[in-house]
C-alpha cells in the first residue's frame, strides 16, 4: 500500500472528509487529492500533523507495504476533479460518436434530394458518410486518460458521491425529454411515409428526422452510461460480463 492509499484508508477510518483533513492541516482539499492520488507529498511539518492525527508513525506513512499494493479490498479512489474530468472526456467522446453517427444517416440527404444528377447525389452522400466516419475515428487519437475507471471498483468522499448521484437523477429528466423527443421524430419520420404531397421532399426530411433523433439516442444513452460507470461500479466489477474479462486479462 503506497502512501496516497494508507492516507485515504486512515481519512476514512478516522471518519473525516478531505475538507475536514484540509482545515486541521491548515491547507486546501486539493492538496490532499493530490496526496491520496500520489501525485505529490506533504512537507515534513505536514507529515508529522497526519502522524499525530492518525496516531502512526511517519515512518509507517512513507513507507510502502508491497503485500498490499495490488489488494482490492479498497479499490480505486476517484477525486472529484478526476470524477468531473471523467464525465467531461466521455460526454465529448460521446458527442463525437453521435455526430459520426448522424452525419452518416444525413448522407441520406443529398443522396435522394439530386436524383436527377446520379454522380453529385453519390458524392455528396459519400462526403457525409466519410466526415461522419472521420469524427468517429478521431477519437482513436485522444487517448483515454481514465481507462482504469472503467475496471475498478471505485471509491469517493461520501459527500461528493451523494453529490453526483443528486446531479444524476436530476439530469435523469432531462434525459427523459431527449428520449421523448427522439422517438416522437422517429414517429414523425413514420408518419410522412403516409403523406404524399407533390413535389414535397418527404424522404430527405425522413432522413433528417432520424439522423437527429439518432444522435439524441446515442448522446443520452453514453451519458446515461458514463454515470453508470461511476455510481455503480461495485455491481459492475461484480457482474458476469467483468468476471469473463478479468479471466481473459489474466
Amino acid at each position: 500500500m503506497n502512501f496516497g492509499e494508507k492516507l485515504f484508508k486512515l481519512r476514512k477510518e478516522k471518519g473525516l472528509s478531505q475538507e475536514a483533513l484540509a482545515e486541521k492541516l491548515n491547507t486546501t482539499r486539493q492538496a490532499i487529492s493530490k496526496w491520496e492520488n500520489n501525485q505529490g507529498y506533504p512537507e515534513t511539518e505536514k507529515l508529522l500533523m497526519l502522524s499525530n492525527i492518525f496516531g502512526v508513525s511517519v515512518d509507517s506513512l512513507l513507507k510502502e507495504n508491497p503485500e498490499q499494493i495490488n489488494s482490492n479490498e479498497n479499490g480505486y479512489y476517484v477525486s472529484k476533479e478526476c470524477a468531473e474530468g471523467f464525465l467531461s472526456f466521455h460526454k465529448k467522446t460521446t458527442k463525437r460518436t453521435a455526430t459520426g453517427v448522424a452525419l452518416m444517416v444525413l448522407g441520406g440527404v443529398p443522396y435522394y434530394l439530386f436524383q436527377d444528377n446520379r454522380i453529385v447525389s453519390i458524392t455528396l452522400a459519400c462526403g457525409f458518410i466519410v466526415a461522419g466516419l472521420a469524427f468517429i475515428l478521431s477519437m482513436a487519437f485522444m487517448g483515454n486518460p481514465y481507462k482504469k475507471l472503467k475496471s475498478e471498483r471505485l471509491l469517493f468522499d461520501p459527500s461528493y458521491f451523494s453529490c453526483l448521484a443528486e446531479v444524476h437523477e436530476v439530469q435523469k429528466k432531462k434525459y427523459i425529454a431527449l428520449i421523448l423527443l427522439g422517438v416522437s421524430l422517429i414517429l414523425l419520420a413514420g408518419i410522412l411515409s403516409f403523406t404524399n404531397i407533390p413535389e414535397f421532399p418527404i424522404t430527405e426530411i425522413q432522413c433528417l428526422l432520424t439522423a437527429c433523433s439518432v444522435y439524441l439516442f446515442i448522446y443520452v444513452i453514453g451519458v446515461i452510461d458514463i454515470y453508470d460507470i461511476l455510481l455503480r461500479s461495485e455491481e459492475r466489477m461484480e457482474s458476469t460480463y467483468w468476471r469473463v474479462i478479468k479471466r481473459i486479462r489474466k
